[in-house]
C-alpha cells in the first residue's frame, strides 16, 4: 500500500503544527519568563488531549503525532510556569525575610 499524497500533506502539516511550540519552550527556558497566558495554556492542553483520544480510534495517525508533540510541549511549558511560579513566591519570602532581619 502506497502513502498518498494526502498522507503526505497530513503529515507535514502535524510536524509544522506540533513545533510551533518550541520556541516559546526555548525562550521560557533561557529568560525564566513565559509570555504565554496560562488560560491560553490551559485550552492548549485541553485541545490536545481531546484531539489525543479522538485520533485514537480509528488510528489518525497524523493528528496523533501532532497533538502528543503538542501535548509534551505543554507539559515542559506548565513545568516551566511552575517552576518560575514558586520561584517568585520563595524569593518574595526571602526578600520578606531579609527585611525583617534589617528592622
Amino acid at each position: 500500500m502506497s502513502i498518498q499524497w494526502q498522507e503526505i500533506f497530513g503529515y507535514l502539516g502535524s510536524v509544522t503544527v506540533s513545533i510551533y511550540i518550541y520556541p516559546t519552550i526555548y525562550k521560557a527556558y533561557k529568560n525564566n519568563q513565559i509570555k504565554i497566558s496560562k488560560y491560553t495554556l490551559t485550552l492548549q492542553t485541553l485541545a490536545s488531549i481531546f484531539f489525543i483520544i479522538y485520533s485514537s480510534y480509528p488510528l489518525i495517525l497524523p493528528i496523533l503525532l501532532c497533538n502528543s508533540i503538542l501535548f509534551l510541549g505543554c507539559i515542559i511549558l506548565w513545568l516551566l510556569f511552575l517552576r518560575n511560579y514558586f520561584n517568585i513566591i520563595v524569593n518574595t519570602k526571602n526578600d520578606v525575610k531579609t527585611v525583617n532581619e534589617v528592622v
